[in-house]
């Protein structure tokens, strides 16, 4: 059997203003429907508020301050943990005998917390001992500000004998070389540091000797005989000047 390819035209359906006709030979005229409009309704919580006059300007106040104190604890809790960062490593450093560097990052750790008194402990401990190892190597003025700034962060008693130290070191040598007024200003420095260094008091009882101040001498070698009992040095130079000032004393009441 042959298909055969239909070619009777097909009507098209009329339209009278609305849809078409249900049945082709239903030729009524349909009328379009009016739909009455939908009414959407509004519920009074959902309207928006007015923003305008001082209510509005209290509530954007509000919502700038809410914003800022977010930001601000968001960059609060960045800065810790950035500061336990800088901590970490420089507790590694220091363990390693890293001093530089550990310095570096207890630095930067203090810059974000700056209360933090742990972090401080630890920036002196290794400002201490890395002052050691360079006054090792001659560099006795970067060594004595690095002691200083161990003592200012962390009142250590370690740091303070280690600074008093230094300071001794550098009144003897202007001692030996017969600077007695730069002597005397690095020994008074040690012991402000430090007031029971003994060796810092007999040097000074030394400058007031050569100095010919007898009563200052005594005095700093009465101090320093009571932390050095068995020092002969000392004994011997209160002998001297109680001698000295016999003999003066002996000269004043000749006629």
């Amino acid at each position: 059997m042959i298909l055969k390819e239909n070619r009777n035209p097909i009507p098209s359906p009329e339209f009278h203003g609305g849809s078409a006709p249900r049945n082709p030979e239903d030729s009524r005229e349909l009328k379009p429907q009016k739909s009455s409009p939908i009414r959407v309704r509004r519920f009074p919580w959902r309207r928006r508020p007015k923003m305008g006059g001082a209510p509005g300007i209290f509530l954007s106040i509000v919502f700038f301050m809410i914003c800022q104190h977010c930001i601000f604890a968001q960059e609060i809790k960045r800065k810790d943990n950035s500061a336990d960062l800088f901590i970490q490593s420089g507790v590694t450093k220091l363990n390693s005998k890293d001093y530089k560097d550990a310095i570096d990052d207890f630095r930067n750790a203090l810059r974000l917390s700056p209360e933090d008194i742990q972090v401080k402990k630890y920036l002196a401990i290794s400002l201490n001992n890395y002052a050691l190892i360079i006054a090792k190597e001659s560099d006795s003025d970067n060594a004595i500000a690095s002691l200083e700034e161990s003592v200012k962060l962390y009142d250590d008693e370690v740091a303070r004998n280690n600074l008093s130290g230094l300071f001794l070191e550098r009144a003897i040598k202007f001692y030996n070389s017969h600077e007695q007024s730069n002597a005397l200003s690095f020994s008074r420095k040690a012991l402000e540091v430090k007031k029971d260094n003994a060796e810092a008091l007999k040097l000074m009882g030394n400058i007031f000797y050569n100095m010919e101040k007898l009563d200052e001498a005594l005095s700093y070698y009465a101090k320093a005989v009571t932390l050095l009992p068995n020092d002969t040095e000392i004994r011997k130079s209160i002998d001297n000047i109680k001698k000295e000032k016999a003999l003066k004393g002996s000269f004043r009441n000749i006629p």
